[in-house]
């Protein structure tokens, strides 16, 4: 099963929650540390074998807000996003539920310089409720401003050491072309693994070709084809493994979009005995603009597909490519015109599981808002298609509850999706699933 994706500035956060306890101790904190590191050398060691998840567009929606996700285990974790007063990405503050309490756990800063190019990015944690460094990047840019390397540095014996660097090629047209990683061993630096990227017309890749350094030589890995719809979503990709001086295809995905772009459904199998079988799953819904906001994984198993932890990346021009490795994840926005340095999130707004559920004709939707709020509840059901629109308008602070009726509705899987705004441009949605058995 493969987990790795990556990106621009190569940060993925891997949030491997199906292992990990409510409690919290040490050995749990230390785990979440070292999948944290690990996501990161695994980016980029092997480079964005897959696309992003979703993409945002600043423009349209606004700003990310927050995220917040849950694993198998039931463990929940948000990510909360800062900006400056030009509104870039200054801060993102990783939090885990400890003891039914969430507990800031890792903190990332970003560093501008004058072009408003980030040249640093410091990873600390918390010990002992004091903020400690552990890893620093160093970015440098090409004279077009197109990053040209990407430098990690561990804090060890209180000072900062090299550790690995990525160098970046690019086109005319600014696409990366070329990546090469390197690891700092005994006070040189070494050829770990390469990544060719190619192009035809389009600003994503059709193919990306992933090498190994063996000491002499570069060595054929892996290679990834990728076929794209005329909006630019990704429609399939198909991933070869070099083994015996001959390609086998190990992995093929598919993206299947609902007509009207409001969700998609990615599906991967792989290909391990020469007999494809299904691997991956996830359901993720859209806004009118094609942007995600929710997901739900699956995975394959001997009976049938179960919630499963996969990995969730997104990307947005105004951050950096995070991932997040998770069976539910839900987004929130802000409009840019709400921006400033305090924290404000969805927690100023609740969307409850409906009851019953499953359900048989009849369920009850409650939500709380806390100011005067516009507010839309709608449903949907698994292809994104509208069957239902229960609220639209504006509603004083409050607890609120709907009956919903399926009516004539057949048996299967729906979403009820809660959008609220204000008159201060704050941007919240949420989305939760229900089953219908008739």
């Amino acid at each position: 099963m493969v987990k790795v994706i990556t990106g621009s500035l190569l940060l993925l956060f891997a949030g491997f929650l199906s292992g990990l306890s409510g409690a919290q101790s040490p050995e749990s904190k230390d785990s979440l540390k070292a999948l944290y590191l690990e996501s990161i050398r695994l980016c980029t060691d092997q480079g964005k074998r897959f696309p992003a998840d979703s993409r945002f567009s600043s423009s349209q929606n606004g700003i990310i807000d927050s995220v917040t996700f849950t694993g198998t285990s039931g463990t929940k974790g948000k990510c909360r996003f800062l900006y400056d007063e030009q509104n870039r990405l200054y801060r993102y503050i990783i939090s885990y539920s400890f003891d039914m309490q969430f507990s800031d756990f890792i903190r990332v800063t970003n560093t501008y310089n004058q072009q408003s190019m980030v040249v640093e990015i410091l990873h600390e944690d918390v010990s002992e409720s004091v903020w400690k460094p552990f890893l620093m990047q160093r970015l440098e840019y090409s004279p077009e401003g197109y990053l040209s390397v990407d430098l990690h540095l561990m804090w060890t014996e209180d000072k900062w050491q090299e550790s690995s660097r990525v160098s970046y090629s690019q086109d005319s047209a600014g696409r990366d072309t070329l990546m090469i990683w390197e690891k700092y061993l005994a006070g040189n630096w070494q050829n770990d693994n390469s990544q060719h990227e190619y192009y035809s017309d389009g600003p994503s890749p059709d193919s990306i070709l992933f090498q190994n350094w063996n000491s002499e030589n570069w060595e054929n890995s892996s290679k990834t084809r990728f076929s794209y719809t005329d909006q630019g979503y990704v429609l399939s990709l198909n991933s070869f493994q070099f083994t015996e001086g001959v390609w086998k295809e190990l992995f093929r995905g598919t993206w299947d979009y609902a007509p009207d772009w409001n969700s998609a459904t990615y599906i991967l199998q792989e290909n391990p005995d020469g007999f494809w079988q299904n691997d991956e799953k996830k359901y993720m819904l859209l806004n009118r603009a094609g942007y995600f906001y929710y997901t739900e994984c699956e995975i394959w198993t001997s009976e049938g597909w179960r919630r499963g932890d996969l990995p969730v990346v997104l990307e947005d021009p105004a951050i950096p490519r995070i991932g997040f490795i998770v069976a539910e994840l839900f987004v929130y926005y802000r409009k840019l015109s709400s921006i400033s340095e305090t924290e404000t999130s969805g927690d100023n707004y609740l969307l409850f599981h409906n009851y019953p559920n499953p359900f048989n004709n009849e369920t009850r939707i409650n939500y709380e808002i806390k100011s005067k709020s516009i507010v839309t509840l709608l449903i949907f059901d698994e292809l994104g298609r509208l069957v239902a629109d229960l609220e639209q308008g504006e509603r004083e602070k409050g607890l609120y509850s709907l009956k919903f009726n399926s009516g004539n509705l057949v048996s299967g899987r729906y979403f009820y999706y809660l959008k609220i705004k204000k008159d201060s441009g704050i941007f919240y949605s949420a989305a939760r699933k229900m089953v219908l058995l008739k």
